[in-house]
């Protein structure tokens, strides 16, 4: 993380309830984001850093990959559309 660079998501933003933000699955539904995704947002990238969130531009755009799936902005989510459940974090020993 470098000083000088800028988050996705200001901390005025990040204030707002709810969060200005969501994340879009692959499959087309998309999620309300956990704690670690709203800090990767708001964290401080160079514009120029690979590692920075990638956030899309339109519901329907695919990420660099050729995926749907990616943080998008809430508002830009299609009318009728409900929020799926958030991943429940798994325990170490589940992990393979």
């Amino acid at each position: 993380m470098e000083e000088s660079g800028f988050p996705e998501v200001s901390e005025e933003e990040a204030q707002q309830i709810p969060y200005p933000y969501v994340y879009v699955n692959d499959n087309g539904s998309f999620r309300e984001l956990t704690k670690e995704d709203k800090e990767y947002l708001q964290e401080k990238f160079h514009p120029a850093d690979g590692g920075r969130p990638y956030v899309k531009q339109r519901y329907k755009s695919k990420t660099p990959t050729g995926s749907i799936g990616g943080f998008c902005k809430r508002i830009k989510i299609p009318k009728g559309l409900t929020a799926g459940d958030i991943p429940k974090l798994k325990k170490w020993w589940q992990l393979w």
